[in-house]
């Protein structure tokens, strides 16, 4: 598959569900660059797959997301099996995390795969990545 079309297909699903938040005045966000665990119910499950989907696995592209990149798996599964599959691409999307929990999530399995990946995508998400304290999206301008 050519790099670009490749490029080109995941920049468009990415921007296709992306939205702008604005913070309320009286909250000030938590910060971006200190790792935390995602303490949302349904993220321990989750982080087990992707764990067990990482460790000691051959690795030619890493995706690191929220929901966006977790939906490869469902709601895009046909291409990623037919495009990213052969390019042994690993998914370690978890649906609401922000970029503090990537993070944590990143330092806890030391990204053990077998090989390093040639290429990593790190996708947060806008509205996850704009969120305010305790994970829930600000309000729109």
């Amino acid at each position: 598959m050519n790099a670009s079309v490749f490029s080109a297909v995941f920049l468009l699903l990415s921007f296709a569900s992306s939205a702008v938040y604005a913070a309320p005045a009286d909250e000030a966000p938590d910060p971006p660059d200190v790792p935390k665990l995602n303490t949302q119910p349904w993220v321990p499950a989750r982080y087990r797959a992707v764990r067990e989907n990482l460790l000691g696995k051959e690795c030619g592209i890493l995706f690191v997301g929220d929901s966006i990149t977790e939906c490869w798996e469902r709601e895009g599964a046909a291409l990623w099996k037919r495009l990213f599959l052969p390019m042994k691409a690993v998914n370690f999307g978890v649906s609401g995390d922000r970029t503090d929990s990537m993070l944590w999530r990143m330092e806890d399995t030391k990204l053990a795969v077998k090989t390093s990946p040639a290429i990593a995508f790190y996708w947060p998400g806008r509205i996850i990545s704009a969120a305010g304290r305790g994970g829930k999206p600000r309000r729109r301008r």
